[in-house]
């Protein structure tokens, strides 16, 4: 299936990433049912992903100094939890939202982010928007604004059966002071359904895993995927944050192990320029659920 006619192809657009290989293969942080990378440079150096462990829904963490070889630490950093979304505080605190029980909660680590410690209440609920994240809320992704402000976008989805993997599913938005208490920003912000070609079934209105990036003169770049819409992963920017686009092809989808869709990019830079964008998806021929190793080549 072709390109949505709605989105920037690659060979057009502004940026591009391809897989890195190693001797002819592709490059993994890990290839044992893992998911949902959080790639975050440390305040002492060094760079850590966080990572959803399929078998027992938790999170673990792999660190590395060059943000191509990585090895898994010891231990798991939150139980019961998926989609890991972290935020370096200015007292180098690590903080942690993440999904349990459809709604997203946060943890914090005073240990650089090894060691977590549940906070109480909720984030972001059930239906904080509406009917578009009436039955489910994940997948956030949390920035700090020029203004010294939070800014999370996160998946809303309300169930349909009509729709990929049940739901429809859309880009929503909220702000806060403190990191804990949060106000909804009115509005969606990425609609798949707009993205979609004019007669897409709904099976292919589908968006998930948004990774935001805030440039040096205040925008903000939104890495995500999209079902059929971009065949691989999608990007745009924003100057005010709320409204994005035109929506970019910038990794193909034949460019993955598996050549399916790559999912729920997670993007590095590094202080010498390059950068680096993990995603999920199969092994070759099928293989298990890894996270594998993009570079940013234009």
């Amino acid at each position: 299936m072709a390109v949505s006619a709605k989105v920037v192809p690659i060979a057009r657009a502004s940026e591009a990433w391809e897989s890195v290989k190693a001797g002819g293969q592709f490059v993994a942080v890990g290839r044992d049912e893992i998911a949902d990378a959080e790639a975050v440079a440390l305040p002492g150096g060094g760079y850590r992903i966080y990572v959803g462990a399929m078998g027992d829904h938790s999170i673990v963490s792999f660190a590395s100094r060059d943000g191509v070889t990585w090895t898994q630490e010891r231990g798991v950093r939150v139980r019961n939890a998926a989609f890991p979304d972290v935020v370096v505080l200015a007292n180098g605190d690590v903080r942690m939202y993440f999904q349990r029980e459809l709604v997203i909660q946060s943890a914090l680590s005073r240990d650089g982010g090894l060691t977590f410690a549940d906070e109480r209440g909720v984030r972001v609920p059930k239906g904080f928007y509406g009917t578009d994240d009436r039955d489910n809320v994940a997948a956030s992704t949390t920035v700090l604004l020029p203004d010294g402000t939070w800014r999370m976008y996160y998946r809303g989805t309300r169930e349909d059966p009509a729709f990929f993997n049940g739901g429809k599913m859309v880009i929503l938005s909220a702000t806060s002071r403190d990191g804990l208490t949060w106000t909804r920003e009115a509005g969606v912000r990425i609609d798949p359904g707009d993205i979609a070609d004019a007669g897409a079934p709904a099976t292919q209105r589908s968006i998930d895993g948004p990774n935001a990036q805030v440039l040096p003169d205040g925008r903000i770049k939104l890495y995500f995927w999209v079902v059929e819409g971009c065949q691989g992963i999608c990007m745009a920017v924003s100057a005010d944050g709320l409204t994005f686009g035109p929506v970019e092809q910038v990794m193909a989808i034949d460019d993955t192990p598996a050549r399916q869709q790559p999912g729920d990019p997670s993007v590095l830079a590094l202080p010498n320029g390059e950068a680096y964008l993990y995603y999920g998806g199969r092994g070759p021929e099928g293989g298990a659920q890894g996270i594998w190793v993009a570079k940013r080549v234009r």
